[in-house]
């Protein structure tokens, strides 16, 4: 699959799971907002589980198939940070 169809995936699967990328905005503008000047977006993923499983989050899960993607959206989103998330070449 290529990167423009994980893309196109990605931002089909947020549209259906707008709560996927408030939490992940959330998380990342909090870690921001700690000092921390570099942090993976797996981080932030595995927060999102954490958090569902605390508070019993019924009916929706975070997908890693698009956490890259997700990541790549929210340093689009705020360029100011996105020199803190590290990322990798992207394998398709």
């Amino acid at each position: 699959m290529s990167e423009n169809d994980w893309k196109a995936k990605t931002l089909l699967w947020l549209e259906t799971n707008p709560l996927a990328y408030e939490l992940f905005d959330f998380y990342a503008n909090e870690i921001v907002d700690a000092g921390v000047n570099r942090f993976g977006a797996k981080l932030i993923a595995e927060r999102i589980r954490w958090e569902s499983a605390l508070r019993k989050v019924e009916g929706w899960k975070w997908n890693n198939n698009y956490t890259a993607y997700v990541a790549r959206i929210w340093a689009d989103r705020n360029p100011e940070h996105a020199h803190r998330i590290r990322f990798r070449e992207v394998q398709a």
